[in-house]
């Protein structure tokens, strides 16, 4: 992937590889800084409520969050955030998902050339604020994806990832979906420790959970267990970046 226009944004620029397509649909991710982000919610004068933000923070008694929010505040472009707040606006349009996660925003696009043309119409003279730019390894790494499959750098031993459905379950369904897969053995499943610990728990709300697996068929019985508790299958496929 030619990273010569974002380096010329920011020399230091961040390139990562996409191991999976974003929203199930987008190839390329743009990060870029952007502290005081939440402003540019509503249509409020964002120089204003960034001002007193900053105000209030300073007010408040100095320990160490309020030191570093300061800090923080101190950054904050009131002039990029309008831009934001346009770009935001026009997702719909341009077929992009903006994601906001205050210090940085995240936006998804199908194409290098998509997040090249909204930087020069929304960004010209911040361009300094990209942070990280994320795309397909190679060719072969775009074609995979568009496949539906997951990217691993490295074999972890399994062919399949499984993801459970975000939501409220029952705990005995929990109990009986984790006895199944463990009793599957680690040559078959592999249920990652942050997801058993879920599956464990008496608190009924699950989410990004998943577990990995040679033979895919034994979602057939999963399903039968709980017929909403799979979300998507991926394949893993093994490119080593180049």
């Amino acid at each position: 992937m030619d990273i010569t226009f974002w380096t010329k944004c920011n020399p230091e620029v961040k390139l990562e590889y996409s191991t999976k397509k974003y929203f199930g649909k987008h190839l390329y991710r743009l990060v870029m800084y952007a502290p005081g982000g939440r402003l540019i919610d509503g249509n409020q004068d964002i120089t204003a409520a960034l001002a007193r933000r900053s105000a209030i923070s300073k007010n408040m008694a100095a320990n160490w969050w309020s030191s570093g929010r300061d800090q923080y505040l101190a950054v904050a472009d009131a002039a990029f955030l309008y831009k934001l707040r346009e770009l935001r606006n026009d997702r719909s349009t341009l077929g992009i998902v903006f994601r906001l996660e205050e210090p940085r925003v995240q936006i998804y696009a199908s194409s290098l050339d998509q997040l090249q043309d909204i930087v020069q119409t929304y960004f010209t003279g911040f361009e300094q604020y990209v942070q990280i730019i994320a795309g397909p390894a190679s060719v072969e790494a775009e074609i995979a994806l568009n496949a539906g499959n997951i990217i691993r750098k490295k074999d972890n031993g399994y062919r399949y990832k499984v993801t459970i459905r975000d939501g409220s379950y029952d705990f005995n369904t929990k109990q009986s979906i984790l006895q199944y897969l463990t009793n599957l053995g680690d040559e078959t499943v592999h249920v990652p420790t942050g997801c058993r610990q879920q599956l464990q728990k008496s608190n009924q709300y699950i989410w990004n959970c998943y577990y990995f697996v040679n033979d895919i068929s034994i979602n057939s019985f999963v399903h039968i267990i709980c017929p909403n508790l799979i979300s998507n299958s991926f394949e893993l496929i093994v490119i080593p970046n180049k």
